[in-house]
This record gives structure tokens, C-alpha cells and sequence, in this order.
């Protein structure tokens, strides 16, 4: 493992750590700057102003954080044709409305204590100077210790046919949203008008596939070279046959197989697949759990590495099921979707709606 992500992984992410520090000793800081300024500027007594703004500044963190996920939550739905690039307006909305937000509560909590704290001012303005102050710092924090990658690298085409490199061609295998039925969709370089090859599988005896489980489809060989297509768990007892019409020379993800199935990498690795054929292929993948650190690239050509993960104060990315195409080609899933990336281009395209995808190469699948 390397060396950054195993620290990463050990220890937590700088964001998780800022957030924590921001929750505790941070509010304890915050509520005396903001109490000193308005000790120094608006004549309020410090010692009876830093009690009332440690309370206001703990009151406006519980209530943002049962507020903030319902208003981010409906920004984000209603930006479903791109929520990619919906990420950076929604994270420049999340800051307007707790500034806002916290400028309020505290404007109540001023205007309610003024007589007590010796307030000379409209509690309106020294709210939003006191919150300017903080929020200054907050951004700073926020800034420093997040992961932006998914909002600064990340160039969306939409929809996968709008991507500018032509696409290898391969199957692409999914289970749709419900969990109990399988779609293959025929990739190939995109050609306008011609039509897409989609197959649907279903069968009562499947078991019901979760996305939250982190499982994934995959093709395996058993010892006497048939090909079965599973729902991929840690144990073969939680990886079910599901169909078994399946090419021998189809080109399969090189996967480490113990008695069939896919064992998983230890500790804090996610799920990271690939069909490259390069002895040194140019992109190397680093997914983890964290969300942030969940997929790292590193183009061994340049020596460039970059991450499309995201992770913010308000909401984060959770890439999974990384699977590597020849070329600089990647399928990633995150939120239910399944995407295309070119890595070289660092364009993304949304394939389908769906979770735990797998591929063949050359999509000669029967």
C-alpha cells in the first residue's frame, strides 16, 4: 500500500479532523473571537458576551446540521440532468445559507441578551461583523483541509456520447435499481443513430442485490473453464451464480480469484478492477473508504497524481467499484450511477442508473 494512503487510511482524513476540532475547541475559539470583537468594536463585556456566544455558536451547529442535508439534498435533486457539475454551486449555496443562516440565530441571540452583554448597537450589524470573522476562518479551515478534486478535475460531457475520445469497446453488466434484475448494454465507439444493444436479465431465485453492500458483479472461471457471471462477495457462500452463458476468449478484469471469487484487499481499500493488457499501463488507481481519497489517479507517465473524490463540510463524494478500461478509460460508480471517465482528458459521462458493474472485453458475451 502506499505510504500516504495507509496514513490516510489509519488515521482519518485532515477534513475529519478539522471537523471534529471545529466542533469542539473550535466552537470555544470561534465564540471568543467573535466575543472580543464585540467587546472591542460594539463596547459588549467579554466575560458576559463569550458564555452567550459559545452557547449561540453550539445552537447554530446542531441546527445547521439537521437543516444543511434537507437544503442540499433538494439542490442536488433538482440539478439530476448534471449533478456533477452541480457540485460547485452547491457548495457556494451551503456557505451563503449558513453564513445566513448562523447570522440569524445569532442576531436573535444578541438581540434577546443585549441588555445583559451591554450591546450599544443594532444586533443585526454586529452579527453579520462577528460572522464575517469567523466565517473568514471557517473558509480558510475548510479550504485547507478538504478535497476538492471532483469539482476542479472533473470536466461533465452530461451523458457518455458526449466525451471526446472514442471508447473501447466492451459489455458493460449491471444490476438496476430495485436490486433484482441485470441489464448488459453493448459499448462501442459511439455513432449517432446507431442503436444500443440492451439485454435484461431476471430470476426469482436471484438473491436481492444491495448497493450499500459495497458487492459487485463479476465473471469468474471454474476449474474446467466455464464462465459464470456472480454477485461478487467476501465469501463464496454470499456469491451466487446468476448466469452462466459466458465466452471463454472473452478478456475478463484481472482480479486475484480464491476458489472463484474475488478476494478482497485488506483494511481500508475499496473495490478497484481492471481490463487494462499494458505490461506498464499509464494510470494507476487508488481507491480507499474515505470519501475524498476514494479515487486517487496517478499517471506513472507524467509523475501527475490528482483525486476526483470529493469532501466538503456540507456533502461528500463516495466513489466505488473502480474498474479500469485499456487506454485511460475508467468505470466508477458514486450515488447510484454508474459513469465513464477518461482519465487522460479527465472528462466524465454518465452510463446508466444502476450499481455493481462489471465488464467484458470484447463484448462478445452470449
Amino acid at each position: 500500500m502506499d505510504l500516504v494512503p495507509a496514513l490516510v487510511a489509519n488515521a482519518g482524513t485532515p477534513f475529519i479532523w478539522s471537523s471534529l476540532f471545529v466542533l469542539t475547541l473550535g466552537n470555544v475559539i470561534i465564540a471568543l473571537v467573535e466575543s472580543s470583537i464585540l467587546d472591542r468594536k460594539f463596547g459588549c463585556r467579554l466575560e458576559a458576551s463569550f458564555g452567550i456566544m459559545l452557547g449561540a455558536n453550539f445552537l447554530t451547529a446542531g441546527i445547521g446540521f439537521v437543516c444543511l442535508p434537507w437544503l442540499t439534498g433538494i439542490w442536488q435533486r433538482l440539478s439530476l440532468i448534471d449533478p456533477i457539475r452541480a457540485a460547485f454551486p452547491t457548495l457556494v449555496l451551503a456557505w451563503i445559507y449558513t453564513f445566513l443562516l448562523t447570522a440569524i440565530i445569532e442576531a436573535g441571540v444578541l438581540s434577546i441578551m443585549s441588555r445583559r452583554m451591554g450591546l450599544k448597537v443594532h444586533p443585526w450589524r454586529a452579527s453579520v461583523w462577528i460572522n464575517l470573522a469567523s466565517y473568514v476562518c471557517l473558509i480558510l479551515i475548510a479550504g485547507a483541509t478538504g478535497r476538492y478534486g471532483g469539482a476542479l478535475n472533473l470536466k461533465s460531457r452530461t451523458v457518455w456520447m458526449k466525451m471526446t475520445r472514442p471508447m473501447p469497446r466492451f459489455d458493460l453488466w449491471y444490476v438496476k435499481p430495485g436490486g433484482r434484475k441485470i441489464e448488459r448494454m453493448q459499448m462501442e465507439p459511439f455513432q449517432p443513430g446507431k442503436k444500443r444493444v440492451f439485454e435484461e436479465f431476471e430470476d426469482a431465485t436471484w438473491p436481492q442485490m444491495d448497493p450499500e453492500s459495497g458487492d459487485a458483479l463479476a465473471v469468474v472461471t471454474s476449474p474446467t473453464g466455464v464462465r459464470y457471471l456472480k454477485w461478487l462477495s467476501s465469501t463464496p457462500a454470499n456469491s451466487p451464480t446468476l448466469i452462466k452463458r459466458f465466452d471463454p476468449a472473452v478478456t475478463l478484469e484481472r482480479t486475484a480469484e480464491v476458489g472463484g471469487w474475488k478476494t478482497y484487499d485488506p483494511g481500508f481499500n475499496g473495490l478497484s478492477r481492471t481490463l487494462q493488457t499494458e505490461e506498464n499501463p499509464r494510470f494507476t488507481l487508488a481507491p480507499m473508504v474515505w470519501p475524498g481519497y476514494d479515487f486517487e489517479v496517478t499517471d506513472n507517465q507524467t509523475g501527475e497524481r490528482y483525486s476526483f473524490g470529493l469532501e466538503t463540510p456540507f456533502f461528500q463524494w463516495r466513489w466505488g467499484n473502480l474498474i479500469q478500461l485499456p487506454d485511460g478509460w475508467c468505470i466508477a460508480e458514486k450515488d447510484g450511477r454508474i459513469y465513464l471517465v477518461d482519465l487522460k482528458l479527465k472528462q466524465i459521462g454518465r452510463l446508466a442508473d444502476g450499481f455493481g458493474a462489471t465488464a467484458v472485453i470484447p463484448g462478445n458475451s452470449k
